[in-house]
């Protein structure tokens, strides 16, 4: 982090990024570098429990989530991510390097996209979204659910199962909201327990993903709900519903709620697996432009080099 609490970003991109700004940056020799401009990319990312116990740390993935960003700004692809402004957060990070590599001939073009999902806009100040419009960001609030009926001016905690369920819900629409803006999406890591919606969030916006066939990138080397994602190619669960997490009496009461409220949705960790079970590496691969070796060795390696190409190879392909 430098002075000004933004990170500075040096490293083997930079050549590019000043080429992406420069004059000659919508010229045919620099083509290459505007691939994917009509792409927003979805990230789906968040702490792994598991990182630590693979050689990695947090610090680690935002290494990591810092170079493949980088790469999809330069070649002009637009960010997209749901999240809150915690400090340290990956919407800090994202802000960051939208700000970095911002168009400064096109002051209207916002590379990066954040979704704050219902009640978690509601704190956003004045001055959070004078500073975000800076960096380039364009906020997305987005609205509590229609079938929720709530105040969508007040604050609500998720300390009753009500207000989780509130959560819950306004989670889900906003993840099916990002699903219906995105053409494709990264997933990194990601937390399995201690989450406060229907799914761990990784998982949701995969179902969402997988259901609309979009392009889907697994970065297995962290673990967490990624690698789940993974083994469940090999017809492993996703969700461990007998875990201690999923069996508090927290738990089980939100579970009741949430179905007694939305029977038509219901929490559904049995269909859940076999949803996720029934996909194939195949199916995988035909969708985002990587061979099935090549798809393996995303779901395997620790090499930043050979993440961040094979994403990117992927990518250009579907977006010819």
């Amino acid at each position: 982090m430098n002075m000004s609490g933004t990170i500075d970003i040096i490293g083997i991109s930079d050549n590019l990024a000043e080429v992406a700004n420069s004059e000659s940056a919508g010229q045919d020799e620099v083509g290459s570098l505007r691939l994917l401009g009509n792409l927003s990319v979805g990230i789906s990312i968040s702490e792994s429990e598991d990182a630590e116990q693979r050689g990695l740390s947090e610090t680690h993935q935002k290494d990591y989530m810092i170079e493949i960003a980088r790469h999809l700004l330069v070649q002009r692809a637009t960010l997209v991510y749901g999240g809150d402004l915690r400090k340290g957060g990956y919407t800090q990070l994202f802000s960051d390097l939208s700000f970095q590599y911002r168009d400064r001939a096109d002051r209207n073009r916002f590379p990066f996209k954040n979704y704050f999902s219902y009640p978690i806009h509601i704190k956003l100040t004045s001055s959070d979204l004078a500073d975000l419009k800076e960096s380039r960001v364009q906020v997305v609030k987005v609205p509590p659910a229609s079938e929720l009926s709530v105040d969508p001016a007040k604050y609500i905690e998720p300390d009753t199962i009500e207000g989780m369920y509130v959560w819950s819900r306004s989670l889900s629409f906003m993840r099916a909201r990002m699903d219906q803006d995105t053409n494709a999406r990264v997933f990194v890591g990601g937390r399995n327990y201690g989450f406060k919606g229907k799914y761990p969030g990784i998982v949701e916006e995969a179902y969402y993903a997988y259901r609309s066939n979009k392009p889907i990138y697994l970065v297995g080397g962290f673990g967490g709900a990624t690698l789940k994602l993974i083994e469940a190619f090999d017809a492993k669960p996703v969700i461990d519903s007998n875990s201690p997490f999923y069996t508090t009496e927290i738990r089980n009461s939100f579970f009741d709620y949430h179905n007694e409220l939305s029977p038509d949705d219901p929490v559904n960790y049995d269909g859940l697996n076999a949803f996720f079970s029934s996909k194939t590496v195949d199916w995988l691969s035909d969708n985002n432009g990587l061979s099935i070796e090549e798809n393996q060795q995303l779901f395997h390696t620790q090499q930043l080099p050979e993440v961040v190409y094979l994403i990117m190879k992927g990518l250009n392909a579907v977006a010819r």
